[in-house]
């Protein structure tokens, strides 16, 4: 993913439709830690991986005014997120999962990104790098060694996943976005070419955590990044850059 910061708040339902001018005035509160997604500070210096990201505020509530279109939203404690991410180039093909209302835990989140990168001819398995905050104690979920284990099986409405923790986790989970609350777009390629992005931020997301279940309806985030165009998905006709 190209540089830049990325802003989630759960449940907005401002997606699908297109705005000629939307403006915002936010504040957020939260001091939740911020996570890493790579595992190693070394890696954020180096020049591989190519694609460096990080939940900055995992965890905040944000509030104040959003226009869309001309419907006006006031917002009072929605909860959502602040990251960023930045480098030289696109992962093949990637996900952005986000979740933190969830039904049974207050106070739970789960963040990961996973990620196909092509090395020449050959597209590596997926690499996932998340987290899951439960009970007060953060668990690092994936990471390159646990390659083998990390399980996946994608499409332009959600995913199904498996991640296996640091600490012998297992977090299975789906994401169900139906082509109605996907907004898409093109993102370019700073090597040349373009990426179809799906983005939904009113997502249900489902977890079993050592089978205690975990529910975020309607609350949760998936993007889906790729070389083809989504069939029934409504691309904006906004250049990039």
């Amino acid at each position: 993913m190209a540089a830049g910061e990325h802003l989630h708040i759960g449940d907005a339902r401002l997606a699908p439709g297109l705005a000629e001018s939307p403006r915002w005035r936010l504040t957020f509160e939260g001091d939740d830690q911020p996570f890493p997604y790579l595992p190693r500070g070394w890696m954020y210096r180096a020049k591989l991986p190519r694609t460096k990201a990080e939940s900055l505020y995992p965890q905040v509530r944000f509030s104040g005014r959003v226009e869309n279109d001309g419907r006006v939203m006031e917002l009072d404690g929605w909860p959502g997120m602040i990251g960023h991410n930045w480098g030289a180039e696109h992962a093949e093909r990637w996900i952005w999962l986000h979740g933190a209302t969830f039904a049974e835990a207050p106070g739970a989140v789960f963040d990961a990104i996973m990620g196909r990168v092509r090395l020449g001819r050959w597209t590596v398995p997926w690499i996932a790098n998340g987290f899951l905050d439960l009970d007060g104690e953060r668990h690092r979920l994936g990471g390159l060694e646990r390659v083998r284990s990390t399980q996946v099986n994608e499409g332009v409405e959600g995913c199904a996943f498996s991640l296996t923790g640091a600490d012998r986790l297992v977090v299975d989970g789906e994401v169900v976005a139906p082509r109605p609350t996907l907004a898409g777009w093109i993102y370019s390629d700073p090597g040349g070419g373009q990426h179809h992005v799906v983005h939904s931020s009113i997502a249900d997301l489902r977890l079993d955590v050592g089978g205690r279940p975990l529910t975020a309806l309607g609350g949760a985030t998936y993007e889906l990044g790729m070389r083809e165009a989504p069939d029934g998905v409504a691309i904006a006709p906004f250049p990039d850059p």
